[in-house]
């Protein structure tokens, strides 16, 4: 199983791909591996108060919400 571990060069990747990627990891940590519950907890309390990155919208105003 050890000859499976590798090396990755990560750098090429987007920043997206490799939050994705680190998410990933995390779950496959959690899921197999012997890390402490605490740790585990304290990294899922953290990724929830990270900010959402949302596209552009536009505002509607109450008025224009209500025209039909």
């Amino acid at each position: 199983m050890a000859q499976l571990i590798q090396q990755f060069d990560l750098s090429m990747l987007p920043e997206e791909a490799r939050t994705e990627l680190h998410d990933f990891y995390l779950f496959l940590k959690q899921r197999y591996g012997h890390s402490s519950s605490l740790v585990t907890e304290e990294v899922r309390h953290t990724k929830r108060l990270e900010s959402l990155k949302v596209e552009h919208f536009e505002l509607i105003s109450r008025d224009d919400l209500y025209e039909r």
